[in-house]
């Protein structure tokens, strides 16, 4: 049995992934640089009775040497480890480009050298017309390792994810978080829409990505929500749940944070012209002429989309579909 690597696997999608993978028998090695969240991993992993199929390295995807280390008799890779929060992102640019770009070529570098077979990276929607850092991290990150799909036996693949929400420092932790010290939750601005995804939906992905031919963007098929519907929402469960007076929750405009859009692309026109499609996700295959020898007669079958997908000229979920939709997944 070889082994599977998770870089940032102490995060919220990171954790749910190697449950996943231990859970169908996988020998698991997270690489983190989060002593805390590995500690709580660890907790919970010896509770399992799989003593001999985990291992946690603390190390750092800006260091090449330590993940060759961490990369020996490793067999399948997901690359999740990044600066993820936008506005973060913007304040730190040489720390996000370090980690998201010089630390996504550093896992490439390690794959090469190290024998691994199939990588997989995560990705955003924030990727495909980036108006902010991290997006633009994103894009040049997709490049990179689908330019390393066209010079190598090893198999690379990106999962191009939506708004996970519930995860760490998204929307709805941040509302409980503000409701309970501090009285009101803040929305940055009710027009905003996105696409949404759970943390299941996000390792579901991941999963279906690995499986791919190589060079190929997968996305899942996502709903839409607007903001001031998410927050109308959340704002009655809260209430339900502590017995206040319905309406009675404080909700106060904050106005966008730096580098936030109003809506969000899963893909672009130009993009839209090589994906395909089934019920359940997306398929953008790579436009070099280079990666035209890999295998992608199976998606090549699909049948194209229609157009580009923006979050603002498609129908958002209803409050009714949204509380159900969150409900089903303990998100309220």
């Amino acid at each position: 049995m070889t082994w599977t690597l998770v870089t940032g696997g102490t995060g919220d999608i990171g954790t749910e992934l190697v449950k996943d993978l231990l859970l169908h028998g996988e020998k698991v090695r997270v690489l983190s640089r989060d002593q805390s969240r590995q500690a709580e991993l660890r907790d919970w992993l010896e509770t399992r009775d799989c003593p001999d199929r985990w291992r946690l390295f603390i190390g750092d995807v800006r260091d090449p040497d330590r993940l060759k280390r961490a990369f020996e008799g490793v067999k399948t890779v997901y690359h999740l480890a990044a600066m993820k929060h936008v506005d973060s992102c913007e304040y730190n640019p040489e720390e996000t480009v370090k980690t998201n770009v010089l630390g996504t070529a550093n896992v490439i570098g390690a794959c090469l050298a190290c024998g691994v077979e199939r990588m997989v990276f995560s990705s955003s929607d924030k990727a495909a017309s980036p108006d902010n850092l991290m997006g633009g991290t994103k894009y040049v990150a997709e490049k990179l390792v689908v330019d390393a799909a066209s010079h190598s036996k090893c198999q690379f693949n990106v999962a191009r994810f939506g708004n996970v929400l519930g995860s760490r420092g998204s929307v709805l932790p941040r509302w409980r978080g503000q409701l309970q010290e501090q009285g009101y939750m803040a929305v940055t601005d009710p027009l905003m829409t996105r696409y949404v995804m759970d943390v299941k939906g996000a390792v579901r992905l991941l999963r279906s990505a690995v499986e791919e031919p190589s060079g190929v963007i997968v996305l899942a098929k996502m709903p839409v929500v607007r903001l001031a519907d998410l927050a109308s929402v959340f704002a009655s469960a809260w209430e339900r749940s502590h017995q206040l007076e319905a309406g009675s929750t404080k909700q106060v405009i904050a106005g966008a944070r730096p580098g936030e859009t109003i809506s969000e692309l899963l893909f672009t026109a130009q993009e839209a012209l090589r994906t395909r499609h089934n019920s359940g996700f997306y398929y953008i295959l790579p436009a070099m002429a280079f990666t035209s020898g890999l295998n992608h007669a199976r998606i090549k079958s699909l049948p194209l989309v229609e157009g580009p997908r923006d979050s603002d000229n498609e129908t958002p979920m209803t409050r009714d579909a949204l509380r159900d939709w969150l409900m089903s997944r303990s998100l309220i």
